[in-house]
């Protein structure tokens, strides 16, 4: 104990602070005495008698008030000032104390804040750890000289011992280490004196316990210590200092504080609340008010009273003289005004007084606005004016920053499935080769990315809210709302591309076949539908027949849209079944089809075939070709396409994507034996990725959407019909798709067999002729003439 205090103490109590005019602290003190005895400070330590008469308030105050003055520390930049106005956890405050006139003895203290909680009614549970250790008033020079570096234990204890000799070997050695350890702060944060509060403290408590206790502090003054350039070593400003007049300030009010640990407040202090003889001044603080007055330039933020009508003009003063005085019941109604007031101006009398703390005969013209207009004005503030902190900090649990992080997790949640989204998107596009699915894709990919930053953005923006107790900014009004309006616009885009790019289903050409339009060809006589797999068609204009190829065997209908019953004839059946026809063309008059049962592996052969008698077709030559599983042949005479006519064949490569060669033709003369020993044709390749453009995957094996199953040239343009697509494309000489055409449904769940297409003019109608592998069907369709592509399009029984 030192003269009755303690060196460290941990206080876990209620704390309340109030503003007290001077012609309302008789009251004040009348209450305050008839509840509790006096503790004086600077003198015996021992507690008082109250006073025989009490109605004098100079014999009050001459009995019972000690003067109490307290020097500040803090860096050149007020960083203790600023962690300290944001009531940040660990912010510490650093003071020397002395009482009495002229104390031989100081108290250098710390106070450290930690985490609050709010009782019921509102008021802070401060949780604060003090300590404390004396030193003698002429070793004070020592403490703040910082040039000659660190103490050690030895001279910490040395001074300690001198200060407080009554202390035993323990407390000795406690406050020695505190002694070092603020050594260290102060050298380590460049601290120097900052400002110095000066008033009368009367206190009240019982001996008995310190479950209440009350204190009122009257004639408050801050005053700057920084303006101390005295050459005589002293620490601090002394009493002969001449210091410039606005170095001194003085408070307008007195304060009147009540601790209470673990128990309810007074009712005489509901009384004085209610009479309006004090008003609410939670977290009011004597150093936040001198360092905020004192260092205007250095500071970013004043506190919540820098705003009070008389407290506004030591803040800043205004260009004209003008303040007012607050009355009882203005005082007693700011009581719950979450925002400072705003008053009327009154003469320059009222601007003297209020700045000395005297009420006027003006206190019946004040009026308290509060509020929005209150709000309004401090937005209009310059952005490089300090703010004002909140009066009422928010309240923040540890759970809120869990929250927070939790919050942040869903939005990076909703950024990952809008990417997955984005990639579904991305993969369909790769499939399909589909622009619209590209850019639906890209543009989910930008909202997650978006999503992305703007919760990043907003996890630190309420961090740093929260970890300043701001009372608001928490709600985002325009986060949300782009965002919504980015989701509506993804899933617009989804709805579009899924509706533009739908594969709907179709009627089957047999529910909707038309005589004279969509035709279906009958396949009867010596034919076995179970073996017969159409692979190609070609027309004999000569004879007016359709030649239909299957594995083995060559056959031929009428042409033209015929609806005849008549059996079809075989022109040509491999007894050995060593011929696999995919494909075959008529040029001038002779027939060639191609096979895959080649002798080579994956590679294809050509199979030329003469007729006998009755239109009987034999083979009478073969050559080897370097294309591998072709599936398409078509015969080009034009010399816009080639200088020459040409074999053009398509197959797959190896790795499933399209390939086409073209061969000379005529093709070379045969040798002796035609059949048994074929020639090798040599080809010349063409850009494939031309014809299979936007195609997609080709990494499917036969189901590739490269793969071409049947070509024909006609009327300038070469069609290519890829059948795992269902699609018929033209182009034209240089290479430009001029029509797609999508294929029709012949039977549900073989959409995608169809094997060969075959264009005719007969009639002066324009006939697309259509073989389908499984079930074996041809078809015979009448186009639509059209303006524009190829000139034609499927009829409505098609479509």
């Amino acid at each position: 104990m030192e003269n009755g205090l303690p060196r460290v103490a941990l206080n876990v109590s209620q704390l309340c602070k109030y503003w007290v005019l001077d012609q309302n602290l008789p009251e004040v003190l009348l209450k305050s005495v008839s509840e509790l005895p006096l503790l004086v400070y600077g003198r015996s330590g021992l507690l008082q008698d109250n006073p025989k008469n009490p109605t004098k308030e100079g014999e009050l105050w001459q009995n019972m008030a000690a003067p109490i003055s307290s020097v500040y520390f803090d860096s050149a930049n007020m960083d203790l000032y600023k962690e300290r106005i944001k009531r940040s956890e660990g912010a510490q405050l650093f003071r020397v104390r002395r009482y009495g006139e002229k104390p031989k003895v100081t108290f250098i203290s710390t106070n450290t804040r930690f985490p609050y909680n709010l009782d019921p009614k509102g008021d802070e549970q401060i949780f604060s750890v003090k300590e404390r250790v004396a030193l003698k008033e002429r070793d004070m020079p020592k403490l703040v000289d910082t040039s000659d570096g660190l103490w050690s234990i030895e001279y910490a204890t040395e001074l300690v011992r001198e200060a407080s000799p009554d202390d035993n070997d323990e407390a000795i050695a406690e406050a020695a280490a505190l002694l070092v350890e603020i050594r260290s702060i102060i050298c380590n944060f460049k601290l120097r004196p900052c400002v110095r509060t000066k008033y009368n403290r009367a206190a009240f408590q019982s001996a008995k316990n310190n479950n209440l206790r009350l204190t009122i502090d009257r004639d408050i003054t801050v005053i700057d210590e920084t303006c101390n350039n005295a050459s005589d070593g002293s620490w601090c400003l002394d009493e002969r200092s001449i210091i410039p007049i606005n170095a001194v300030v003085k408070v307008p009010y007195s304060v009147f504080e009540v601790k209470v640990s673990g128990g309810e407040d007074p009712l005489f202090i509901e009384e004085l609340i209610e009479s309006g003889a004090i008003a609410k001044a939670n977290k009011f603080s004597k150093f936040l008010t001198g360092g905020a007055i004192h260092n205007a330039t250095t500071v970013n933020m004043l506190p919540w009273w820098a705003d009070d009508p008389l407290f506004a003009p030591l803040f800043k003063k205004p260009k004209r003289r003008s303040s007012t005085v607050v009355t009882k019941r203005s005082m007693s109604k700011r009581d719950n005004a979450e925002a400072s007031p705003a008053v009327e101006q009154a003469p320059d009398d009222a601007f003297i007084a209020a700045e000395e703390g005297k009420g006027t005969s003006y206190e019946a013209q004040a009026k308290v606005k509060v509020g929005m207009r209150q709000r309004q004005r401090l937005k209009g503030k310059k952005e490089d004016s300090p703010t004002i902190a909140p009066r009422s900090p928010a309240r923040v649990e540890p759970k809120s920053f869990f929250a927070n992080e939790r919050t942040f997790i869903q939005w990076v949640s909703a950024a990952l499935l809008l990417m997955t989204v984005a990639e579904l998107l991305f993969a369909s596009a790769r499939e399909i080769v589909s622009k619209s699915a590209l850019v639906a894709g890209n543009f989910m990919m930008a909202v997650a990315l978006v999503v992305i930053v703007y919760a990043i953005v907003l996890f630190y923006r309420r961090l740093y809210l929260m970890s300043n107790s701001k009372p608001y900014g928490y709600a985002d009004t325009i986060g949300p709302s782009v965002f919504a309006v980015f989701i509506i616009t993804g899933i617009s885009l989804i709805i579009w591309w899924t509706n533009t790019n739908f594969d709907f289903p179709q009627p089957a050409l047999t529910q909707q076949e038309q005589e004279g339009v969509c035709v279906k060809r009958h396949l009867g006589g010596d034919i076995n539908l179970l073996q017969f797999e159409p692979s190609d068609l070609t027309i004999d204009e000569r004879k007016g027949l359709l030649l239909v190829a299957s594995l083995n065997e060559i056959i031929a209908i009428p042409d033209g849209l015929s609806t005849s019953k008549e059996d079809a004839k075989i022109l040509y059946r491999s007894q050995n079944g060593e011929n696999d026809f995919e494909a075959i063309e008529i040029i001038d008059e002779v027939v060639y089809a191609v096979s895959e049962a080649s002798q080579i592996n994956n590679r294809s052969d050509i199979v030329v075939f003469g007729a006998e008698a009755e239109g009987r077709l034999v083979p009478t030559s073969r050559y080897n070709t370097n294309t591998p599983l072709v599936e398409g042949m078509a015969y080009i005479s034009s010399p816009n396409w080639f200088s020459q006519p040409r074999l053009v064949l398509a197959g797959l490569a190896s790795d499933y994507s399209l390939r086409m060669n073209t061969y000379d033709f005529p093709l070379p003369l045969p040798g002796n034996s035609p059949v048994e020993n074929p020639i090798t044709l040599t080809s010349t390749g063409l850009n494939h990725n031309i014809f299979s453009r936007e195609l997609g995957s080709r990494d499917s094996g036969l189901s590739s959407r490269q793969k071409v199953a049947a070509m024909q040239y006609f009327d300038g343009l070469l069609y290519l019909l890829f059948d795992n697509a269902m699609l018929i494309r033209a182009f034209d000489s240089d290479g430009n798709m001029i029509q797609e055409t999508k294929l029709p449904v012949a039977v549900e769940g073989f959409e995608k067999q169809w094997e060969r297409m075959e264009l005719q003019r007969k009639d002066g109608d324009l006939i697309l002729h259509l073989a389908l592998d499984s079930p074996p069907q041809v078809w015979s369709l009448k186009l639509e003439s059209v303006q524009g592509g190829a000139g034609w399009k499927l009829p409505p029984c098609a479509t």
